[in-house]
């Protein structure tokens, strides 16, 4: 005699065991965050390896995505959405050290700013202080789509360190001219770092500048009068 049942077990093992296997694009490197709005070739780059439940078997592209967040104070621009930048196919990766597959992505800011339709504007489009955020979207051969919105806590850190964006800082190249430095201590007694022997290091041309309201609490490397 053999007895069975027709209705599905509703033990807690089984609640447990029932999950689906996705698949992560690690974090490795991020060689570049910084995208200057004077260089279209400007690039922010980070270096990824993808891991599915076959080592790198259904991976079929990555798309890169890009938003822009809008930290001017003085005006709105309107929320861009994401849009696609370019499309990285299987084929530009390569094995990894542990044998799954590895890219670098680099997304040049001409290319980003092209993709978001916007001009160099702090009223209708961007300005130097906002943030590119750029997203990725891993894409399998059965079709599954993985990014930022599908992944939880534990896959953005740790182990996985697959978070599928990151944010790149907008900044510029500075136009010839005179530039004056303003500084104010609200404490009133100097300009205090870890090292007093530097303060605020302006780099024309190869040529450093040290800038500061030195303290009478410190010796400095650069003529700078302290403060009473």
């Amino acid at each position: 005699m053999v007895s069975f049942s027709c209705q599905d077990s509703e033990n807690t093992i089984d609640t447990v065991l029932d999950y689906e296997t996705g698949a992560i694009l690690r974090t490795i490197s991020v060689d570049s965050q910084l995208l200057n709005a004077s260089d279209p070739n400007s690039l922010f780059s980070v270096t990824i390896e993808e891991q599915d439940e076959q080592d790198g078997g259904l991976l079929q592209e990555v798309r890169v995505l890009v938003e822009l967040r809008d930290l001017t104070t003085d005006f709105t621009t309107p929320a861009t959405g994401e849009v696609l930048v370019q499309t990285i196919p299987a084929s530009e990766f390569s094995p990894g050290p542990v044998g799954l597959p590895r890219t670098q992505v680099n997304m040049a800011f001409g290319d980003a700013a092209a993709a978001l339709g916007l001009p160099l504007d702090p009223e209708t489009g961007y300005n130097p202080g906002d943030i590119f955020v750029v997203k990725l979207e891993l894409v399998l051969t059965d079709g599954r789509v993985f990014g930022a919105s599908s992944a939880a806590g534990i896959i953005t850190g740790g182990f996985f360190s697959s978070p599928f964006q990151y944010n790149a800082l907008l900044t510029c190249s500075p136009m010839p001219g005179t530039y004056v430095v303003d500084m104010y201590d609200n404490y009133g007694d100097g300009w205090q770092t870890g090292n007093y022997a530097y303060g605020l290091s302006v780099d024309i041309d190869g040529v450093l500048t040290q800038v500061a309201m030195c303290s009478q609490w410190g010796t400095y490397e650069f003529d700078c009068e302290p403060t009473a």
